[in-house]
């Protein structure tokens, strides 16, 4: 009965493993109910071994070495992530466990009950319990979890944690002998109450600290989409006023062609009718797709492409009617838009094309294509990148999937012939 239970205790513990990995460091997972399966049973073979061994050292060893490879074989993340991540939640773990059991024994203490084992697998349940349940909490703020938080709020996180679980033990000690002897019901009632609001601070931190990482990352692409509109509103600001201007004199330049053609100098005629056109189309739009927040975001990138001599071409149109809100095609065509320029800024062949379209007024598709120089890859082939600022890599493609899910589309990235194309399926 004692194995029995050490082994399911070491079962709950690994379950907390798997709940760090899902919620609160969003690892990718493999999709296979079989490799789960073997892990579980590969955990009670080591779990079983402990049990029989008097070595505290190997027994450590041995389980987090278990640990992380049954994470590896769950997980798509690097093994180097995986070695750092398993080594964190271990640590996090046996602090929680420690919480969990004084709140357990101390409760035990005032119904007069012990039993080691029982009491380590009660701890080991609450603590899979808490962890869950601020999991849960965490991705209903932030679906991205504890993954775009900075490395300190991390280590803070950690030493809060480890601080409270070391009070806790002093009080349990030293405030024990001196007082407790005499008001012992009184101090037990009170330490589970304390042991209830540490778990409580711990939750309340890690929420607040994502809230803020969410907040932050929601008001930089807020901020992004203010200004796509500015600088529309003063392109639109600047073409009012040329085209003001061209009214005034339009006049004086239909008498000018009319001069020209009625003394058949028809060569002066072209050529100055070939300048009014030209500032005609100057006026307008320089590219539209039917939608003014995309039209927007693709002339204020038209007009970088053009002073980096990059040739961008759009093709295709959005439906009239668009039910997809500004805030996210803006995330999407700036997020897209700008990483296809910054790559072919170095490209040898500059060019970026566009393709908009919908299908049966339900889906409207983009295809965004771009050439680039040369990337880097690691031995799975994925990309590495060269920026400077490497914490910040991937949060465009983050904001990019995120409002593609949340209008029910995908996104679908290949890469041929140095050549990039992405392609986004929205549904309306």
């Amino acid at each position: 009965m004692e194995i029995f239970l050490t082994v399911l205790t070491d079962l709950i513990h690994f379950l907390k493993f798997v709940v760090f990995c899902d919620f609160y460091l969003v690892f990718k997972k493999k999709k296979n109910k079989f490799v789960f399966l073997f892990s579980i049973f590969i955990l009670i073979l080591v779990s079983v071994t402990i049990c029989f061994s008097k070595n505290s050292f190997f027994n450590l060893v041995l389980y987090i070495i278990t640990i992380i490879v049954i994470i590896k074989l769950l997980y798509k993340e690097s093994t180097s992530r995986i070695i750092i991540s398993c080594l964190w939640i271990a640590f996090m773990s046996d602090i929680l466990g420690i919480i969990s059991k004084n709140l357990i024994s101390n409760i035990f203490v005032i119904i007069k009950y012990d039993n080691e084992v029982f009491v380590d697998l009660l701890a080991a349940i609450i603590s899979l319990i808490i962890v869950y349940l601020i999991g849960i909490i965490i991705k209903s703020h932030n679906k991205n979890g504890l993954k775009n938080i900075k490395t300190y709020n991390i280590v803070a996180i950690t030493l809060l944690a480890a601080i409270e679980a070391f009070v806790l033990m002093l009080l349990e000690t030293r405030i024990v002998n001196q007082y407790v002897s005499i008001h012992i019901i009184a101090y037990e009632i009170a330490y589970v109450f304390m042991v209830i609001g540490v778990f409580i601070q711990l939750a309340a931190v890690i929420v607040l600290m994502v809230s803020r990482n969410t907040y932050r990352e929601k008001e930089e692409i807020a901020t992004k989409f203010l200004n796509e509109q500015v600088e529309h509103y003063k392109y639109l600001e600047l073409r009012e006023r040329e085209t003001r201007k061209f009214r005034h004199d339009l006049k004086s330049h239909m008498y000018m062609l009319k001069s020209f053609y009625e003394t058949k100098n028809y060569e002066h005629f072209d050529e100055y009718f070939d300048v009014i056109n030209a500032h005609v189309d100057r006026l307008g739009n320089k590219i539209s797709v039917n939608n003014d927040i995309v039209d927007a975001v693709l002339n204020r990138y038209y007009t970088e492409t053009q002073a980096s001599g990059i040739q961008m071409t759009v093709k295709g149109h959005f439906p009239r009617e668009c039910n997809i809100s500004a805030y996210d095609l803006c995330t999407i065509f700036s997020n897209l838009l700008s990483n296809a320029v910054e790559a072919s800024r170095e490209a040898e062949k500059k060019e970026i094309e566009v393709s908009c379209m919908f299908r049966d007024e339900k889906e409207i598709i983009v295809i965004i294509s771009n050439y680039y120089k040369e990337i880097t890859k690691d031995a799975k082939g994925k990309l590495v990148t060269k920026k400077r600022n490497k914490e910040l890599h991937g949060i465009g493609l983050e904001n990019i999937m995120e409002h593609v899910e949340k209008n029910n589309g995908y996104i679908n990235i290949s890469d041929e012939n140095n050549q990039f194309i992405v392609t986004v399926v929205l549904k309306r």
